[in-house]
């Protein structure tokens, strides 16, 4: 037996005791980090539904991650978190499969896509480019406000809300 399925094998063993650990490690339809988080959207609700700040636009940047339908899941929550926002998902030509980009915009996402630059180090021309190319769209849209994530990130606590509300002026 290989010793890194040796290792697995053993952590199982030993973890796969505690009840806390297996109880974690059953958990379906969430995301583990100190919190759980959920995959789906259709179990997830607002903790405060009175929200006041004005229309803004959320970015997200990035390559679609399609394991779990984790960006299209994640928007899905963005929309029932801060209340039905305008999404504008900005990536790169070629970089998402098409059929993945007809979902999020069956959802009432607004797509940018730029043409793929050089990569640059740690990909960072990738992200500047669709990152103000998303940024931009808002502007063109109207948009006074906008928030800026990574299709990757998923932000469930209210902190992000009230980060939002903190910084904005009240809505009239």
């Amino acid at each position: 037996m290989k010793p890194k399925k040796l290792y697995n094998k053993w952590l199982d063993w030993v973890l796969g005791s505690s009840k806390l650990f297996y109880a974690i490690k059953n958990r379906k339809n969430c995301y583990i980090t100190i919190i759980p988080r959920p995959k789906l959207s259709d179990g997830y609700s607002l903790n405060s539904k009175n929200i006041s700040v004005p229309k803004f636009a959320i970015v997200v940047q990035g390559k679609i991650v399609e394991k779990d339908s984790f960006t299209k899941e994640t928007i899905k929550i963005y929309k029932k978190s801060f209340n039905n926002p305008a999404i504008i998902y900005s990536s790169h030509e070629g970089a998402d499969q098409p059929e993945a980009l007809k979902e999020l915009g069956s959802l009432g996402v607004t797509i940018v896509l730029s043409p793929k630059p050089t990569p640059g180090p740690f990909n960072i021309n990738l992200q500047i480019t669709s990152s103000v190319a998303g940024l931009k769209k808002a502007k063109e849209l109207g948009f006074e406000y906008a928030i800026k994530t990574r299709s990757c990130l998923l932000y469930t606590s209210p902190s992000p809300r009230d980060r939002t509300r903190s910084r904005m002026p009240s809505s009239a």
